[in-house]
């Protein structure tokens, strides 16, 4: 795995980012945030979730961009599955750094994601972008093999988690991989796990229509946002990191919430955002 693998799909995920503009004629964020997913699933899946956005031709580049960004990621993970460590340590790196430059004597504030897609994370800054004209500090992708929070948490402090075994915390584990490295404490953190509590709550249910899904979601996600923009707003920076995402999985005619699902999924992407 080389550096130039990894800077080279941070320079996809930034073309998407770039392109998110081209969906705000959409009429509304909730729409804007279904219509994501539906490009995103139908990447992935090659089937729409909902009315379909990805014939809209005003949609095209960003779908382009989106199939490119996801095609890298999966071909990453198929030609360096066992190495996936290499890239989270090394994203994970570069937002430290990024944190360093503007100083330890700001006030940072951490959200420790349980479940956070790459959808969720686009529509974070997006929103962010057209509220605030603010772009990210930082954002990037972690490849998680497995989907699934056990992985995560012993990238982030492999020596820890392997004395500890499963009684480290995903907070906790944040919270030393950046105070240690940042010698600072002024961090709190917040562990936000309302989507992942969601998916398991509703596992073993099927719905009729994605639609029902997205907007739940949408009111998830939007919750979390209204935090972040009130951090913002007062000059805290705002860190958020996430272990895995999830997929929204057609099974028969009915729709299930799912993580871990494999290697073309998107599952196994866990943003990470510096605002």
């Amino acid at each position: 795995m080389s550096y130039n693998s990894i800077a080279a799909l941070l320079t996809h995920l930034n073309e998407v980012t770039r392109l998110l503009s081209n969906i705000s004629y959409l009429k509304d964020d909730r729409e804007v945030y279904a219509a994501l997913h539906d490009i995103f699933h139908y990447v992935a899946t090659g089937d729409e979730l909902i009315i379909s956005y990805v014939t809209d031709p005003r949609l095209l580049s960003f779908m382009d961009r989106t199939r490119s960004f996801l095609y890298y990621v999966w071909s990453r993970h198929k030609e360096y599955v066992a190495s996936m460590d290499v890239i989270a340590k090394e994203i994970y790196k570069r937002a430290l750094d990024i944190l360093r430059d503007v100083g330890t004597s700001n006030n940072i504030h951490v959200f420790a994601c349980d479940a956070l897609s790459i959808v969720d994370a686009l529509f974070i800054v997006y929103k962010l972008s057209t509220e605030y004209k603010l772009r990210p500090r930082f954002f990037g992708t972690i490849i998680n093999p497995s989907g699934k929070t056990s992985t995560y948490k012993f990238l982030l402090d492999s020596k820890r988690f392997l004395e500890e075994g499963e009684n480290i915390s995903l907070m906790n584990a944040v919270r030393n991989a950046i105070s240690n490295i940042l010698n600072t404490n002024n961090i709190n953190i917040t562990k936000f796990n309302d989507i992942d509590k969601f998916i398991h709550d509703n596992e073993n249910i099927g719905f009729n229509d994605a639609s029902t899904i997205i907007n739940k979601l949408y009111e998830l996600v939007s919750s979390l946002y209204e935090n972040i923009k009130h951090l913002v707003a007062n000059n805290i920076i705002v860190v958020i990191v996430s272990d895995h995402g999830y997929d929204i999985q057609k099974v028969s005619s009915e729709y299930r919430l799912r993580h871990g699902l494999g290697p073309n999924s998107l599952s196994i992407l866990a943003p990470v955002l510096i605002i």
